[in-house]
């Protein structure tokens, strides 16, 4: 059985809109078309720098592991077929509410959100025929997924802060055995964790976050290296990449902790619309709107529940040369502390992972 079951957990409002634009859906309930979305997104940003940053590459890669997007074939790969399946157990998010659409701003507006607090339950099932011929392939795909999860959110203004979700639980459908990334893993080395963390109780602090994620992301990494059929480190790419990448704990910056999601969404979003304000082009090249291959935004920041309060995490992989406005705006955040990034603090004695 390939098939498995993820529990997610609201940590900030989740902006989704259903049918009539600025409204949830009326069923309530996390699209799944949302997640497909963010997914694809992650498994770009986690293989690139695998694949030298090549994107055509990465993009056979993606579709080799997740189908094309609706279901469109590609003449020169069969084996790309139809979209993974995501299903999510109909158990409502409750009343909507109405946020601020931008909490640094009231003028512009309220709109429906899901609260913080919510869970939901969503049932992957990969692409069968894939699935057969490769015992690896459900451990492949929850790789992927705890990336999207770990270090993306969904809905409108998601790369604010707005819909970050944690994963609290994983399991098999029906009895069966969770993917297991014992097989992907076993000569990855003795420092790398064979599976892929869940937050079953919110992290302490950042430095519990920080470890989490840090093992986490050298796990993806290996485990995706493998697969990819790679052999040694991953290759480094030369020149700035073309698109949202994770290339290491080194590009992750964590923040400060603020007392609540909606404190921490403002801080950010003041500093991105100063950033903007103070030097429009700058900041658009920067983050990577005049790139002809341009996939996703470079800068991501999502919230971490943690006891300390709400805690940004950030992923940054635009150009390093030319990047003083989104450091001014993780600056803001307390990702960046005297000019020295604060990425993933020391593991077991060493610094980063």
């Amino acid at each position: 059985m390939n098939d498995f079951e993820l529990t997610v957990e609201l940590d900030s409002p989740l902006l989704l809109s259903g049918a009539r634009s600025g409204m949830v859906d009326p069923a309530r309930l996390i699209r799944p078309a949302s997640v497909r979305g963010l997914v694809h997104t992650f498994a770009r940003a986690l293989f690139g720098p695998l694949l030298a940053s090549n994107p055509e590459n990465t993009r056979h890669a993606e579709r080799k592991l997740l189908g094309a997007q609706g279901g469109v074939k590609d003449s020169q790969h069969h084996e790309y077929g139809a979209t993974f399946r995501i299903e999510v157990v109909p158990s409502r998010l409750g009343n909507p509410i109405r946020v601020l659409n931008c909490p640094h701003d009231q003028r512009k507006g309220k709109r429906e959100g899901f609260p913080e607090d919510r869970t939901a339950e969503l049932i992957v099932r990969p692409r069968p025929h894939a699935a057969a011929a490769d015992v690896n392939f459900s451990a492949m795909l929850w790789t992927v997924l705890w990336t999207g999860f770990a270090f993306g959110a969904l809905g409108n203004r998601s790369r604010r802060g707005y819909g970050s979700l944690t994963l609290t639980d994983i399991r098999g459908i029906d009895g069966g055995a969770t993917p297991d990334l014992g097989a992907l893993l076993k000569n990855a080395g003795g420092n790398v964790q064979q599976k892929l963390p869940v937050w079953q109780q919110v992290p302490a602090d950042r430095a519990a976050l920080a470890k989490d994620l840090c093992s986490g992301l050298r796990a993806a990494q290996a485990a995706a290296a493998a697969w990819l059929g790679t052999t040694g480190p991953p290759t480094a790419p030369t020149g700035a990449p073309s698109f949202f990448q994770l290339f290491g704990p080194d590009w992750v910056s964590i923040g400060m902790a603020f007392e609540s999601s909606a404190a921490a969404m403002s801080t950010l979003m003041s500093a991105c619309s100063g950033a903007l304000r103070s030097n429009s082009s700058l900041y658009r090249r920067t983050m990577g709107a005049g790139g002809r291959d341009r996939l996703a935004s470079p800068l991501w920041v999502r919230l971490y529940r943690t006891g300390q309060g709400w805690v940004p995490v950030a992923t940054f992989s635009g150009d390093p040369e030319n990047r003083a406005l989104v450091d001014q705006v993780l600056t803001a955040i307390g990702a960046i502390n005297g000019g020295t990034y604060q990425t993933l603090p020391v593991v077991a004695g060493r610094g980063g992972c």
